[in-house]
């Protein structure tokens, strides 16, 4: 088998969305209506949802065909994915939220002093900062969820071994999160209803970068090979 390619990942991925549409757009469909409940939506989408949709991604690529019922399974294995994901985005979005604060409160003040506009510029940076950290996180840790939901790390080694993959394909997992966001703007573009494509096949696509990257290879076009 040849190498893994980005391109590769996404031929993949475009073929097991062709095998999986209903099932792969079912599961956005409800991480996005959960989603709307607040708190507890959000909360839900995090621990359960995502990581199902990782789940069925992950398997799809190893097996070519996944159920419905497969993406919820083992239970436990997505509550600890979802909790990885949580922590890796709990740091930026304190750091914005922190700096988010005084920007809004400044925004009142009609003619603020130079202290205060050397405060919200302090603030406006944490929001910058938040930013960066939020996208270089992804980047750092973004394979940590499949590590844990494949049975092959716990959370604290999960964070490690992704960081390990990443520093080893920085190239590849760059030009991953590139084209990603390329394809899903294309999706928006189609009066958003394009998502329901794009969403799977880029989700589809990163669980194939998982696997590529980790394995080597990818498998075939049947998918023969089981998830451990």
């Amino acid at each position: 088998m040849e190498t893994f390619t980005v391109s590769q990942a996404f031929n993949l991925a475009w073929k097991r969305f062709g095998s999986n549409w209903a099932i792969l757009i079912g599961l956005f469909l409800l991480q996005a209506i959960v989603g709307l409940i607040p708190v507890v939506g959000s909360l839900a989408v995090i621990f359960i949802f995502y990581p199902a949709v990782q789940q069925a991604a992950l398997l799809a690529v190893r097996r070519g065909k996944v159920d419905f019922g497969e993406a919820f399974n083992p239970f436990g294995k997505l509550l600890e994915a979802g909790l990885f994901t949580f922590l890796v985005e709990l740091i930026p979005l304190v750091v914005i939220f922190i700096g988010y604060g005084p920007l809004l409160f400044g925004a009142l003040i009609i003619s603020p002093d130079i202290e205060e506009i050397g405060s919200l510029s302090a603030s406006f940076g944490l929001v910058i900062l938040g930013f960066i950290l939020a996208v270089l996180f992804q980047l750092f840790f973004w394979a940590g969820p499949y590590f844990i939901l494949d049975g092959k790390k716990g959370i604290g080694d999960a964070f490690g071994a992704s960081f390990s993959l990443f520093s080893q394909h920085t190239g590849k997992v760059i030009s991953l999160m590139l084209l990603s966001i390329v394809i899903a703007l294309l999706g928006a573009l189609a009066c958003c209803v394009g998502l329901l494509v794009a969403a799977p096949v880029v989700q589809v696509a990163w669980a194939a970068a998982y696997v590529g990257l980790t394995e080597g290879a990818l498998p075939g076009d049947t998918g023969a090979s089981q998830q451990s």
